[in-house]
């Protein structure tokens, strides 16, 4: 029950983040401390989370996803970038350089 408490409220939460473009820093500290504890949970091995995430910058729109069943290393994945589908080469190098850790 706990598990779906938490996921009913990151769903609403992410629902007003993504809803509202401006957010307080301490809002958006909550909400990416949130996800990362998603991220890295280890106390419940039956939990495994799976969520998008769509980020615009001025330059640069990208969709990636996260896949916790998956192994640290692989657990996020370049979907599109700029509307495009990434080949081969850029998705060799997003798993290169976008190493993720968890947050502090």
């Amino acid at each position: 029950m706990k598990g779906f408490q938490i996921a009913l409220l990151m769903g609403f939460s992410l629902v007003c983040y993504n809803g509202n473009a401006q957010v307080s820093e301490e809002q958006q500290q909550w909400v990416e401390q949130a996800l990362s504890d998603i991220n890295y949970n280890t106390d419940d091995t039956k939990v495994r989370w799976q969520y998008s995430q769509h980020t615009v910058m001025p330059d640069m729109t990208r969709v990636e996803q996260f896949n916790a069943a998956l192994p640290g290393s692989e657990r996020w994945s370049l979907v599109t970038e700029n509307g495009e589908t990434p080949d081969k080469n850029r998705l060799k190098e997003y798993r290169r350089t976008s190493a993720r850790t968890p947050a502090r």
